[in-house]
């Protein structure tokens, strides 16, 4: 999924206006795209375990993953700098708590959010799946290139403190209001679609040329023409597990409530709608949105972070002692119940907790121990 990369960034009218003008007349925006299957990886182990792969029960299909995927991922957040930022901007899926600069990483957490059976009412999750068997399969620097955004390190120079330019570069878009960079075709935005100059302190993906078509809906792209710049764009909502708005009149991706924006420095800030049936987490300008009715779970802010919540359950990540370890496993608490990890399946050790007050990281799985 590696290709050019672009921005989420600046109001929906902007934030869609950033792909390009497209010029499918017979067909859909997303059969252009070539839709998108989920594969299949791994096995779950027995009840209340997590251990080698092969033989055990078969993943949920309604999940993002089987448990030892999910805990591959999990661990790799744990190791690679910037995956857990660049996960949440891709997919919007809360795997990290993030709130106001500081970090709460909890695995059990973590592999609770990949092995939910969010299919139930996750719109474009087929999609979301594609990206993070890749990411379970991956290096660090692997992972990266399955994801379309990703988030630059502190300390890259690409984008100096203070700058919220954004820019072309080598085919991408280094978008320093949200520290990202962004690929402007799919997953996310239509086919077809480049990184355009504007002026030297502002880029979109797109076309040169000028546009003039009143906004739209294409099943769930948001087609939008950006009047200040000509730039028509097409950006996929259900990568977000959002919906085009209706009547294609506004062209907007919308959550059941309606229209949500987020600024770009609330990048994975995570809350709940106020009957609790939904959670949101943004992922640049727009949040994401998790139905967690749709499994009868019920959204409940935990941490720096939110999870959806099912009755009957006899612990939480966020719990005392959860995410502690016993030699090789860890002691998680996933989907409600106890669960032991076995790391040394994973090729890792169990390594405690770590942090401070701008970041924290639970009792992990991790290459080293460390």
């Amino acid at each position: 999924m590696a290709g050019e990369r672009v921005h989420l960034g600046g109001p929906i009218a902007v934030l869609v206006a950033l792909a390009g003008c497209t010029t499918f007349a017979d067909t859909s925006l997303r059969e252009a795209s070539g839709g998108g299957g989920a594969g299949t990886s791994g096995s779950q182990g027995g009840e209340g375990a997590a251990s080698g792969t092969g033989g055990g029960v078969p993943t949920d299909p309604t999940a993002f993953l089987p448990v030892l995927d999910a805990a591959h991922v999990c661990a790799s957040i744990g190791e690679c700098p910037a995956l857990g930022r660049s996960l949440v901007a891709s997919t919007g899926l809360p795997l990290v708590g993030l709130a106001e600069g500081a970090t709460d990483f909890r695995f059990s957490a973590c592999v609770e959010w990949l092995t939910a059976p969010l299919a139930e009412g996750r719109i474009g999750f087929a999609q979301q799946q594609e990206m993070l068997f890749c990411v379970a399969a991956s290096s660090c620097e692997g992972a990266l290139g399955c994801l379309p955004v990703e988030a630059l390190a502190e300390g890259d120079d690409r984008c100096p403190v203070g700058d919220t330019t954004s820019r072309c570069e080598e085919g991408a878009r280094i978008d320093c209001a949200l520290r990202a960079i962004v690929d402007c075709g799919p997953p996310l935005f239509g086919p077809g679609s480049s990184c355009v100059t504007i002026d030297d302190a502002n880029a979109r993906c797109g076309f040169d040329a000028g546009c003039d078509e009143p906004s739209r809906c294409d099943e769930s792209f948001a087609v939008t023409c950006d009047p200040s710049t000509g730039v028509l764009g097409a950006f996929d909502c259900a990568g977000l597990g959002l919906a085009c708005g209706t009547g294609g009149e506004s062209g907007g991706c919308v959550t059941e409530e309606g229209p949500r924006v987020c600024a770009p420095e609330e990048l994975g800030r995570t809350t709940c709608s106020a009957d609790g049936e939904r959670a949101y987490t943004c992922a640049g300008v727009l949040p994401a949105q998790i139905d967690c009715d749709a499994f009868g779970a019920t959204c409940q802010v935990e941490g720096l972070s939110a999870r959806c919540s099912t009755p009957g359950e006899s612990c939480s990540p966020y719990d005392v002692g959860v995410d502690t370890c016993e030699g090789t496993s860890l002691r998680a608490c996933v989907g409600g119940a106890p669960m032991a990890i076995d790391c040394g399946a994973l090729g890792r050790t169990c390594a405690p907790a770590t942090g401070g007050p701008d970041g924290s990281l639970s009792g992990r799985c991790r290459r080293g121990g460390g």
